[in-house]
């Protein structure tokens, strides 16, 4: 497939993921998938678990970007 060495075959079957395809760790959220867990870790950032909740005081949605709210807000 290609000509890389590696020391350890642990590095080896990493490597071996992004020529047979496989992706074994996967967002429970969006379905994406990646071969690294650290990938998945920086991806499941995006979905802001950890991130403030702006809630509109007239209807009671909630928002995860500011600006959203705001323009939420703007149609009541």
């Amino acid at each position: 497939i290609c000509k890389k060495n590696f020391t350890q075959s642990g590095d080896m079957k990493r490597h071996m993921m992004t020529h047979n395809g496989e992706k074994p760790y996967s967002c429970s959220i969006c379905g994406k998938s990646y071969t690294k867990e650290h990938s998945l870790q920086t991806h499941m950032l995006t979905h802001g678990m950890n991130r403030t909740i702006y809630h509109c005081t007239v209807c009671g949605k909630d928002f995860r970007i500011k600006r959203n709210l705001k323009f939420h807000i703007e149609n009541h």
